[in-house]
């Protein structure tokens, strides 16, 4: 009673996470020097729902984490086309193609998917070593592609998000190195994990 300033110290992240959830409900202003790991933000979610969409074939798992994460804005008869129609009732587990060959009679999920495939085709074939700063520009690419990339502008976490893509792009720049796309999407990963907000 009457305190007005409470510090809290502690290397548990995930006790600080529960803590500052519920002094947030509760109303208490509150200032987080750790603040939160980028991994565990919505915008990372959704890039990571469309890395891992590309390179599973549009497998629809992941697919639909990234249509329902919120960056990204789907129509919903199209969105319950595809997730009823296609995957459940149809049982097209992955692929574009396969999604498409049945996507004619909802002009809105062919839409949709068009949109996917053009983004798609903004990522590098990850068949072979290429420069990092290659694999960068193609994940920029295809974010733009998706309208993802202007959402996580409009987002903290998503802001952050983009300085750190951002700043590999800089260091991929200055070290002309190559890497497959899974060495890629580990430097990604890992520099996403290490970064908070």
């Amino acid at each position: 009673d009457g305190c007005e300033t409470v510090a809290v110290v502690t290397e548990d992240r995930r006790l600080a996470r529960r803590l500052r959830a519920l002094l947030e409900r509760a109303g208490i202003a509150l200032q987080d020097q750790g603040g939160w790991a980028l991994s565990t933000s919505a915008a990372a979610a959704a890039l990571h729902a469309w890395l891992d969409s590309y390179e599973r074939r549009f497998q629809f798992r992941p697919l639909l984490m990234l249509l329902k994460s919120g960056f990204f804005q789907a129509d919903a008869l199209a969105l319950r086309a595809l997730e009823r129609d296609l995957v459940y009732k149809a049982g097209i587990e992955a692929g574009l193609e396969r999604y498409l060959a049945r996507a004619a009679q909802w002009p809105q999920l062919e839409a949709l998917l068009r949109q996917l495939e053009e983004a798609a085709r903004g990522l590098p074939s990850t068949g072979r070593p290429r420069l990092l700063r290659d694999w960068m520009a193609g994940v920029e690419r295809s974010l733009k592609a998706l309208g993802l990339w202007q959402r996580f502008g409009e987002d903290e976490a998503g802001r952050r998000l983009l300085d750190i893509l951002g700043e590999l792009d800089a260091a991929f720049a200055q070290r002309l190195q190559r890497a497959d796309w899974r060495e890629f999407r580990a430097l990604l990963d890992r520099a996403i994990e290490r970064a908070t907000f």
